[in-house]
């Protein structure tokens, strides 16, 4: 765990510092939140296209293997781009290019990412290992907010993903030091003989389905998640026009107010398994992303950075609260074996509610203006809490992985 949570503080910090610099970066050059919306969009296509198949990989493959194999195909594409931007030969399309071929990747990395943690911990260890990896992710979104405006304004674009390319080399050797072999988890489904890649691949998908019906709980838990990470990547559309256009902070407030963020978040870990242990799963998703909508109806009201830097640390402290538990739900309803397809399952509705969310904010800030935008965003994480309020009662029993083997091959 200790490796897990350092390969992604590590990795969430280069990462980070990509987003926000290339964000703003696309923003000075366009000026337009339709170009940011645009941005959005063709980060998500490749995930929706994914989502069918890496939920398969994941339950498939050596989750630690998989992990690694995005990781680098991440660092070359970003490396390139680099390159191309410190030569001064870099446009729009290479940098829309770059992020849909990273969004590939991601959209496999995070749910195997996940499932990996399930696999490495016992059930009475779900709420700290996803308090561990929410810790890991947002100290590196802190310390890639507090650096990127800075960073940008000395290195520019270039630089920065220089940066991230670092961070994916020292991500590497902690995924691969977490074990030796080849370690895959093994179900009776996946031993049956199967008439081919296609068989098999049906087969999962369909088992995969005969759990979700019968599990209402971790439908609509899903369902919140889905919504969940659909408004932290749509949210980027709209939150630089807030420190441009509103705070008049630069590439710098912008940076800091993902730092806030990034704190809140932090902080919020230690908090998380009183919180489950008190009101449960479904109650801290619904209170937490609640609170996040009535952050973001004050936030194009507060008009000075400091205001806005607090009001962040409040959102980001809730965010964090609803990722963990989230996880922590999933995990419990979600056998080990079906963790990759039941996520994957949801990506599906998570991504193309991205899609729409986004290019909504997108055109609300740009014709109707941000305060619009934000009542909308606000609206959307609403949604997301009543379904968290009516997942009802977490099932009091679940297939357990008993009958699952690990396969192992020395190295």
């Amino acid at each position: 765990m200790r490796l897990l949570f350092m390969g992604n503080f590590v990795s969430i910090l280069g990462s980070g510092m990509n987003a926000a610099a290339l964000s703003w970066y696309v923003l000075q050059l366009t000026h337009s939140e339709i170009s940011l919306s645009t941005l959005l969009l063709l980060q998500t296509v490749p995930m929706l296209l994914l989502a069918p198949f890496s939920g398969v990989l994941t339950d498939r493959m050596d989750r630690r293997h998989l992990v690694m194999l995005m990781d680098a195909f991440r660092a070359v594409i970003i490396l390139a781009t680099a390159i191309l931007s410190l030569l001064h030969r870099v446009n729009l399309a290479e940098l829309y290019a770059m992020s849909m071929l990273v969004s590939a990747a991601t959209s496999i990395f995070w749910p195997t990412t996940t499932a990996l943690t399930q696999e490495l911990t016992t059930s009475d260890q779900y709420v700290t290992a996803n308090s561990l990896l929410m810790t890991g992710a947002q100290g590196g979104f802190l310390v890639a907010g507090a650096l990127v405006g800075l960073a940008y304004n000395h290195v520019g674009l270039g630089g920065v993903l220089l940066i991230d390319v670092a961070s994916y080399g020292i991500s590497l050797f902690c995924y691969g030091s977490l074990r030796r072999g080849r370690h895959v988890l093994a179900h009776p489904e996946c031993a049956e003989p199967g008439r081919g890649i296609l068989v098999q691949f049906g087969r999962d998908l369909a088992s995969c389905l005969r759990f979700l019906q019968g599990n209402m709980y971790a439908v609509l838990l899903c369902t919140s998640s889905s919504i969940l990470f659909a408004l932290i990547f749509a949210q980027n559309v709209i939150v630089p026009s807030l420190a441009d256009r509103i705070l008049h902070s630069g590439a710098v407030g912008f940076g800091w107010l993902n730092a806030m963020s990034a704190i809140g978040a932090f902080l919020s870990a230690g908090l998380v398994k009183l919180a489950v242990q008190r009101v449960g799963v479904k109650n801290n998703v619904a209170f937490s992303m609640t609170l996040v909508g009535i952050t973001c109806l004050i936030a194009p009201f507060t008009g000075r950075l400091g205001i806005a830097l607090g009001l962040f640390f409040v959102m980001g402290a809730a965010r964090g609260v609803s990722v963990v538990s989230v996880n922590t739900g999933l995990m419990q309803a979600v056998p080990k074996h079906y963790m990759g397809r039941v996520q994957n399952a949801f990506a599906l509705l998570s991504r193309t509610a991205q899609i729409g969310i986004g290019l909504a904010l997108g055109l609300l800030a740009h014709t109707v203006g941000l305060v619009a935008a934000f009542v909308g965003l606000a609206l959307v994480y609403g949604v997301g809490a009543i379904a968290a309020a009516a997942a009802g009662v977490p099932p009091v029993s679940r297939p357990e992985p008993a009958t699952e083997s690990v396969v192992a091959e020395t190295a």
